[in-house]
This record gives structure tokens, sequence and C-alpha cells, in this order.
């Protein structure tokens, strides 16, 4: 993003996608840049993001894959896994009445169909997200 510049790109036209786990941490990079109150993307997609974690692995459980995910060790085991949750930490900062002026426009995708994740994960952080002050768009 810093170095968009010096490829001929303009920083004030980047955008930022992740697909599944790629936009939970795609987003999870975003919100550091928030609290670092570093200049952000114009825009977010994400496609089909587990972006509630504890939530996730129940569905995991569901499905009889909890065991075998990577999300136990990717997120440090359970006790972390709230922490790495944008949908937390978007309720978090509404519970708090922070804004979240500097989180770029969020663009959520997810189809009903989707048997990995469910898409009541991008529903649950568009409400979250907008409560905070986020502007979002979910299809």
């Amino acid at each position: 993003f810093e170095n968009i510049r010096s490829h001929g790109g303009d920083p004030a036209r980047v955008a930022v996608m992740g697909h599944s786990a790629g936009s939970q941490l795609a987003s999870m990079c975003l919100w550091q840049r928030a609290l670092a109150h570093l200049p952000q993307p114009e825009v977010f997609v994400g496609l089909a993001g587990p972006y509630h974690i504890p939530n996730h692995l129940q569905f995991e459980a569901a499905r009889g894959v909890a065991e075998i995910s990577t999300m136990k060790p990717a997120m440090g085991g359970e006790d972390g896994m709230a922490d790495q949750s944008p949908t937390v930490l978007a309720q978090r900062a509404a519970e708090a009445g922070q804004t979240l002026e500097s989180f770029p426009l969020t663009v959520l995708m997810h189809s009903e169909l989707d048997v990995c994740v469910p898409s009541t994960q991008s529903a649950a952080f568009n409400l979250a997200l907008g409560a905070a002050g986020g502007e979002v768009v979910c299809f």
C-alpha cells in the first residue's frame, strides 16, 4: 500500500480483497491499520469470510470437522479467537461508542448456498460494522 506510487499506482484508488480465511486476515490487517491511524485503502471486498471465529468453530464442530480444521492452531487456541474476530471487534467498538470512520468502505459478498462458511458470518459482520459507523454494502 505504501509503495504503490513507485509501481505507477494511485494510493487513493487501492482496493483490498480476500476470500474465506483471506477475508478474515485482510479485515484484521485493516483493523490494525485503523488503530495505528495509518492510511487505508479506498475499499475492502470480503468474499465469504469467517468474521466471527468462535461461531465459526461451532459451525465446524457441527459439521464434524473442528478437530481437523486449521482454525484453532491458526488462532493460537480457543482463548484468542474472539480477539481475532472482526465481528467481535466491531461489536466492541460500537458498545464503547467508537466510530469506524477510518475503516474503508466494505463490500461483503456471500452465497446463501455456501456450505463451508455460512452466510450468517457476513450478515453479522455487516450489522456490527454498521452499528460502529462503518460504511458497508452486503450482497
